[in-house]
């Protein structure tokens, strides 16, 4: 499959093809045990801008409501900047984990399962230490 979607603030594209390798074997009743049959590569791009608006909308909703409970206000440049620096924080963190880079003015992840191994953006992780990771919301290692 192929993405390819224009924005003003720049080209979506991405592409992914998933495939299941049974190797003329029965599909298992254990779904585990389909993990290193199957097969995942995806990567995406998509514009910096682009991520940090939606990101900054949901940002300024959730600070108004922390400021509505807390019984303080901001005003319109400081709810702005506090936003930015937010969104900013978020997008550190998940470059810090790998679960993107920043390519120029984009976002770009590369995303891989192969015969259970997992490849997020270059570093490869068994996909079982990839699940107790999110499971326990933690990033993996």
């Amino acid at each position: 499959s192929k993405l390819d979607i224009q924005t003003p603030q720049g080209k979506i594209e991405g592409q992914s093809k998933i495939a299941l390798d049974l190797g003329g074997k029965p599909v298992p009743a254990n779904l585990m045990e389909l993990i290193p049959m199957i097969s995942i590569n995806t990567n995406i791009s998509i514009p910096t801008s682009l991520i940090e608006m939606i990101l900054i909308v949901d940002a300024k909703k959730e600070i108004k409501r922390d400021l509505r409970m807390s019984g303080e206000e901001a005003s319109p440049e400081q709810l702005e900047e506090m936003a930015k620096n937010m969104v900013k924080s978020k997008i550190e963190a998940i470059t810090a984990q790998n679960f993107i880079k920043l390519e120029g003015n984009k976002m770009t992840g590369s995303y891989r399962l192969n015969q259970g191994l997992f490849n997020l953006n270059g570093i490869e992780i068994p996909i079982e230490q990839l699940i107790g990771s999110l499971m326990q919301g933690q990033p993996a290692k």
